[in-house]
């Protein structure tokens, strides 16, 4: 099988050993796969990254659905359970299978991103969509299936649990701004009574054109202050974000607009999405050794409106 070597180095780098061997086995894995939920594979996607994603043809009735697997030890199973919490705004889930760490979910289509209102100059309206987006996971309420399995949640972790992340930043960002996130972290994450369960990184690339809707896909999952979920497009598209005017005033439009459409207290909008990118450049220096793209300035930029709490 002809596979992409960013897409092999990343499984390699990722999972080790196990990654390597797993990558030898794909094509019998994808063999029991096809046999047990009787389907043709059509095609691996474009950009491979972390998961084997293909599309694949039902031979029991022709419909056109998504595969996607991943090695042992990763959290492919918690996603697939994620999207079967919420009725509205995400792909249907239609098979599972947890021992080979293999889903088959509904294709999007046109299944074009939110990204592509960026690339057209449309990045207003593009923070709108994802706020209605946010507005439409949020009208549900997964507790009834939580309730019903508790073992649902289990997976995911506290929001509270990332903040030590913020260590990888020494040397790398200002002490203030470090020392400043992590007392929002947890002041933010002190009142843990309407706590939701969250996407986790909500942004442009995971958000896809389903009809004349968009929904969302690729979620981390977390449980925590439902204010945090619209702070991962704050510093998004990494590889687009816009450039017809200057980074402040993007950061500024954006905050705008989530604070005016989300009924959450707009200072914890803001500190959140300090926080959260904070987070991001902390995971850069941990995975890549140094803060990638415009974090340090989009950071500094949100910093300068995020009043205390």
């Amino acid at each position: 099988m002809d596979l992409p070597e960013n897409f092999i180095f990343n499984i390699h780098a990722t999972y080790g050993e196990a990654g390597k061997n797993w990558l030898e086995q794909l094509p019998s894995h994808l063999d029991f796969l096809s046999k047990k939920w009787n389907f043709r594979i059509i095609k691996p996607i474009p950009d491979l990254s972390y998961s084997f994603v293909a599309l694949v043809e039902l031979n029991s009735n022709h419909t056109v659905v998504i595969l996607k697997t991943t090695p042992a030890g990763g959290s492919l199973i918690p996603e697939a359970h994620w999207l079967q919490c919420f009725r509205r705004g995400t792909p249907r889930v239609f098979n599972i299978d947890e021992e080979r760490n293999a889903f088959l979910m509904e294709r999007l289509v046109p299944g074009e991103t939110l990204k592509s209102l960026i690339k057209a100059g449309q990045d207003e309206a593009a923070t709108r969509i994802l706020c209605q987006t946010i507005l439409e996971l949020h009208s549900e309420d997964p507790t009834p299936l939580a309730s019903s399995s508790p073992s649902i949640l289990s997976p995911y972790k506290h929001v509270s649990e990332l903040a030590h992340s913020l260590t990888f930043l020494k040397g790398h960002m200002e002490e203030g701004m470090i020392s400043k996130a992590k007392t929002l972290f947890h002041t933010l994450s002190f009142d843990r009574k309407n706590d939701v369960l969250l996407h986790g990184d909500l942004h442009h690339d995971n958000i896809l054109k389903s009809g004349s809707t968009w929904k969302v896909i690729d979620p981390h999952g977390y449980i925590g202050d439902p204010a945090a979920e619209s702070s991962p497009m704050i510093y998004n598209p990494l590889d687009y974000f816009p450039s017809d005017r200057a980074l402040k005033q993007v950061i500024d439009l954006r905050l705008k607009i989530l604070c005016e459409m989300l009924p959450f207290d707009p200072q914890r909008i803001k500190a959140w999405a300090f926080c959260w990118t904070m987070l991001s450049a902390a995971w850069d220096v941990e995975g890549f050794g140094e803060v990638l793209c415009n974090k340090v300035d989009i950071a500094k930029a949100i910093d300068v409106v995020c009043l205390a709490l």
